[in-house]
């Protein structure tokens, strides 16, 4: 499957249907297909880090009005609400 990126402008409306079909889709700048391309020889040793702000401008104006108990830190601080988070 390719992934790609679309201008505000030109995203295809399956998507902004909710019904996306890649099969239509302008094909990508880029494609390295595992096939000819011997991706572990050049990309290793590689992180994917996803940094959440679980408590910053999105999250806390919202919590409160939303009838969560206590406060946004106070729960983020609290190991017990990520059970079974991994």
């Amino acid at each position: 499957m390719c992934e790609g990126f679309f201008p505000r402008g030109f995203i295809p409306e399956d998507i902004t249907n909710s019904t996306p079909d890649p099969s239509g889709w302008p094909a990508p700048k880029a494609f390295f297909a595992a096939t000819t391309c011997p991706t572990g020889q050049f990309f290793k040793d590689h992180v994917f880090v996803i940094n959440t702000t679980l408590c910053g401008d999105l999250g806390n104006p919202t919590y409160g009005p939303a009838g969560c108990p206590g406060t946004c830190a106070e729960q983020v601080a609290n190991p017990a609400n990520f059970n079974g988070s991994f």
